[in-house]
């Protein structure tokens, strides 16, 4: 009974005391303004396969959002400005016009915390599951980080673990990529293609070429490819010449002036920077001549040059006369005294050879690549030997190299000479291209069979460390735990065992800084909202002193008439911050079911991941209801401290 008295004098505090006409016709234009957003996202919703269709097909190279997509966030900001303004009539219906605001603000800010809060939980949980894709939950390394000799050992005893689904060796090191375009820096990864597909998902990130193709490479189409590459490089290096051509102007359409009208133009000349005036050679060598009297060159018999006899008959030390290099040098070379024209190391594929690990990769000197490529005569066997690579999209793109295409590895462990170090490099050829999602990935791994990466980087039979992904990846702790037990049983103290959360610690704890300081940020709106309430509770009263007076002249003690104001202060929190987290929690799943297109060449993402967190949504309610509750005390205690002679003063 006596609660009822309470929340019944709240909220008579609280409701309209008059009827608003404006609230029935502002809540059905907002009504009507929701529908058309839902209109709007229904149509969205069925025309979305054919949207998925456009955008994914062939002919879209830049960020161009489909039709269904554009009307289904034009609908999504219709429904939620419609929903907003339907909102706020109907509070200023049920209660008094401050109340209203003040209610709206609360749920204005909620639903800020619950939206950007589920933001930053989706962007956060696709970075990790694009980094567990691409790499296993849990990596075995040496802990000086250098190769050992029994990973397979080690890897056979990993497996047998209840909490391990699959395990693979994997050997790295860095290399410079070059190709007849570009050259690029990036990690060169050596795996078993059988096991590690077990580890990650690298076999389903292929899109152009095939994963099968590491272990097979003689099954893929490259013969074709070939074909119609050095097709498109001929095609590309015609249209180039005629462009050339047409940009050249003809000799006969070049304007040729008589010397006569050049020396009556003479005067024009006579400002050009660099002296006098401009003289015709034609004329002026002999007058020249004829004033200094020089000898005129006779001409040799038969005279080899007008250049080579100007040259001898002024003794500038040609004995026997000029010979031009373009005619003497090939004779020289067809005679033996000069070695013949070094070959271009991309005019021939380079076949790797059959040589023990320890002694793979080695080959002469890198020398710059020439333009053409393609060259007209290839070795089968050359071909036939070249070593399988998987590539990332991106470094793709830089190095302009296609499916099938062939470029180099270049490293410099190789081995001493007496000219020197010599690096050992690696004819390879693009069996696949991978898309991960992670543009560090993309941009800098590239993968090939284990034991040519071996051979390369002269490991010989030994491995840089072990990927090994679970059983259950949220039991991370536990299974990295058994895989320490497991290798201390094995008597390898030198080996360390890392998650997946330990190597990327400094990037998670940035991303969940950045979310605390997001939801501290956020939730001032939350504690504006709360001075409104402070303020709107200090006015009741004021503006209620007589009430007050009466009910405690009635018998009303200090602690009832507290707790009428902490009432009307928890009803406004209360309801602010259930509307709030109703409307964020819907906003987000429309936002899910919509999408929020994105080009993924400045994202690296096609659409906004959205994930609502049960515990992110119970933080927000329960700060927002704090700070709200905090703001309700400093005017129930004033209203309880009132006494009832003040009261009826205060009211004349």
């Amino acid at each position: 009974m006596r609660e009822s008295l309470e929340l019944w004098v709240a909220w008579r505090h609280l409701r309209s005391r008059e009827s608003r006409r404006w609230t029935r016709p502002t809540a059905i234009i907002f009504a009507y303004v929701t529908a058309v957003g839902v209109g709007f996202m229904v149509w969205a919703r069925i025309r979305g396969g054919i949207a998925e269709e456009i955008a994914a097909g062939p002919m879209v190279d830049f960020f161009v959002p489909p039709v269904a997509d554009i009307a289904g966030l034009i609908g999504l900001a219709t429904l939620a400005f419609g929903l907003l303004g339907l909102t706020f009539a109907l509070l200023a219906a049920l209660f008094n016009l401050l109340s209203a605001i003040i209610i709206l603000s609360v749920a204005q800010g909620c639903m800020a915390l619950v939206v950007v809060l589920s933001l930053m939980t989706g962007l956060e949980q696709d970075l990790q599951a694009k980094i567990i894709k691409q790499k296993a939950e849990v990596r075995i390394t040496q802990v000086q980080d250098e190769p050992f000799a029994d990973y397979e050992a080690v890897t056979a005893a990993i497996r047998e673990l209840d909490e391990v689904a699959a395990a693979s060796p994997y050997a790295q090191g860095e290399v410079m990529l070059r190709s007849p375009y570009n050259r690029q820096g990036g990690l060169l990864v050596g795996i078993q293609p059988e096991s590690h597909a077990l580890v990650s998902n690298l076999e389903e990130q292929i899109d152009a070429g095939g994963y099968r193709f590491l272990t097979s490479p003689e099954d893929g189409p490259w013969d074709e490819l070939d074909r119609l590459q050095k097709a498109r490089e001929e095609e590309s290096q015609r249209a180039l010449a005629a462009q050339v051509a047409k940009a050249r102007p003809q000799a006969e359409d070049l304007p040729v002036a008589a010397p006569d009208e050049i020396a009556d133009g003479d005067d024009e000349l006579e400002d050009e920077p660099g002296g006098d005036e401009w003289e015709d050679p034609a004329v002026e060598v002999p007058k020249l001549r004829g004033e200094t009297a020089a000898p005129t060159p006779a001409p040799a018999d038969p005279p080899p040059t007008e250049a080579a006899a100007e040259l001898d008959a002024e003794d500038e030390g040609w004995d026997e006369g000029w010979e031009d290099p373009e005619v003497e040098i090939p004779k020289l070379r067809a005679a033996g005294d000069i070695p013949a024209a070094p070959v271009p190391s991309f005019a021939v594929p380079l076949p790797e050879l059959d040589v023990d690990p320890g002694q793979a990769g080695e080959r002469a000197p890198l020398t710059k690549p020439p333009v053409d490529v393609a060259p007209e005569r290839e070795d089968p066997a050359a071909a036939a030997n070249l070593v399988p690579l998987l590539m990332g999209a991106e470094l793709t793109e830089e190095l302009a190299v296609p499916l099938g295409g062939r470029i180099q590895l270049i490293t410099p462990i190789g081995r001493m000479t007496p000219s020197g170090q010599i690096p050992s490099f690696l004819a390879v050829r693009v069996v696949g291209i991978f898309y991960s999602g992670m543009y560090a990935y993309d941009r800098q791994n590239v993968y090939a069979p284990l034991d040519r990466v071996q051979a390369l980087l002269r490991l010989g039979d030994t491995a840089h460390g072990i990927e090994v992904k679970l059983v259950d990846s949220d039991s991370l702790d536990a299974a990295t735990t058994a895989i320490r037990a497991r290798l201390d049983a094995l008597g390898r103290d030198d080996l360390r065992v890392e998650s997946w959360r330990s190597l990327n610690r400094n990037l998670f704890s940035a991303m969940f800084l950045e979310k605390i300081a997001m939801f501290i940020g956020l939730l001032f709106v939350v504690l504006v909202a709360a001075f409104g309430i402070l303020a709107t509770n200090l006015m009741s009263v004021l503006d209620k002193a007589q009430e007050i007076a009466i009910l405690k002249a009635m018998g009303a003690s200090d602690r009832r008439i507290s707790r009428v104001f902490m009432i009307e202060g928890m009803v406004v929190g209360v309801v602010g911050s259930l509307l709030g987290i109703a409307a964020g929690i819907l906003f987000c799943s429309l936002l899910t079911g919509q999408g929020l297109p994105l080009p993924s060449e400045n994202f690296y993402t096609q659409r906004l991941p959205v994930v609502v967190s049960p515990l992110e949504v119970v933080i927000v309610g329960v700060a927002a209801l704090a700070i709200v509750w905090l703001s309700s005390v400093h005017p129930a205690r004033t209203a309880a401290r009132l006494r009832p002679l003040d009261g009826l003063r205060a009211s004349e």
